[in-house]
């Protein structure tokens, strides 16, 4: 069972809620800002890019249980590093730790490995967000 089947959001978690869809909401539109330019470089140069902007994030993360951090966030998903190795195509549940304006709080999400690689000794995760829901430390 998914920690999405046993879980439920009270209504003390709006104000967090509110704020990781201000985040998302912000985000998309940054996406499509950069997807207009993308098209306008394509017309211009007829060179595609076909990947989603990065930024650098070090967030602790529990992925299945085994803690780490992310070293890469995008609107669509994530990078990280971790001793545990997943096949591509393995679906995992995650915890982000947050820190928001109205407090500490965990985005709860699912996800699928779209990329594994070995990195000095671990395994470097590329993980596709499906799906999420903030949830307050209170």
């Amino acid at each position: 069972m998914s920690m999405f089947e046993t879980m439920s959001v009270s209504g003390s978690n709006v104000a967090v809620r509110e704020s990781a869809r201000n985040f998302l909401a912000e985000a998309k539109r940054a996406a499509r800002n950069r997807e207009a330019t993308r098209a306008k470089l394509q017309a211009s140069t007829s060179i595609g890019i076909c990947r989603r902007t990065r930024t650098s994030s070090r967030l602790p993360i529990s992925l299945n249980g085994v803690d780490g951090f992310t070293q890469d966030i995008s609107v669509s998903g994530l990078y990280l590093v971790q001793s545990r190795q997943y096949e591509a195509g393995s679906k995992v549940d995650f915890l982000i730790d947050l820190q928001t304006s109205s407090g500490k709080s965990k985005l709860c999400c699912e996800g699928i490995v779209v990329r594994v690689e070995e990195v000095n000794g671990n395994f470097g995760l590329g993980i596709k967000i499906l799906s999420q829901i903030a949830m307050s430390n209170n």
